[in-house]
Parts: C-alpha cells; sequence; structure tokens
C-alpha cells in the first residue's frame, strides 16, 4: 500500500509540473499581451505593466490552490501540514483579492478622472 501512495505521489507531482508548464501558453493564447516596450507613453506603459501582472497572477493562484488541496489530501492528518496547508490557502485567497481590487481600483480611477 505504501508503495502505491509513493506512485500516485510521484504521478501528481509530474502532473502538476506539467501543468506549471502548459498553463502560461494557454493564458497566452487567450490574452493578447503585447510587447511592453512598445508602449509610447509612461501612461500606457503603467497600464501594460499591471495588466501583465493580474494574467500571470491569475493562473498561479490557481495553480497555488491546486498545489494546496494536494497538500491538504496528502497531510495524513497531521495537524503541522494542515496548519501549513490552510495557511496557503489562505494567503493565496488574499493575494489574489488584493491584485484583483487593486486592478479594479485603477480601473475606477481611471474612469473618475477621465484618463
Amino acid at each position: 500500500m505504501h508503495l502505491l501512495l509513493k506512485r500516485f505521489n510521484h504521478i501528481i507531482r509530474k502532473g502538476l509540473v506539467l501543468l506549471g508548464l502548459v498553463v502560461p501558453f494557454t493564458i497566452n493564447a487567450q490574452v493578447k499581451l503585447e510587447p511592453i516596450i512598445s508602449k509610447g507613453n509612461i501612461k500606457d506603459l503603467i497600464a501594460a505593466v499591471i495588466d501583465f501582472i493580474f494574467y500571470v497572477s491569475l493562473p498561479v493562484g490557481g495553480i497555488m490552490f491546486i498545489i494546496a488541496g494536494y497538500l491538504f489530501i496528502t497531510a495524513a492528518g497531521n495537524p503541522e501540514k494542515i496548519t501549513a496547508t490552510k495557511k496557503m490557502i489562505f494567503y493565496t485567497f488574499v493575494g489574489l483579492l488584493i491584485i484583483a481590487f487593486a486592478k479594479g481600483l485603477i480601473e475606477f480611477l481611471q474612469v473618475i478622472l477621465g484618463v
């Protein structure tokens, strides 16, 4: 049984690595990211950097949730691992929330200021 669990663990890790390699290509296919250097003024440059951070952080957050779920399942009742996993889920959620609010705040300020 222990050998089967080790094999399953190995397969899941390879799957997560493969997922980490594939997700950026799927994101790039869905969102047209223009080269940042080609921006004409500072406002467009800042907007491009913020968009890049936003669109990169979403799949990274999703991958972090998947990893945290896997670690939670494999914790096997170990209170220290469960606590660490709960913290990982919480901080991932907080990070994504901060990024979403920052993007929303910037959009809101642009509408208010008419920029």
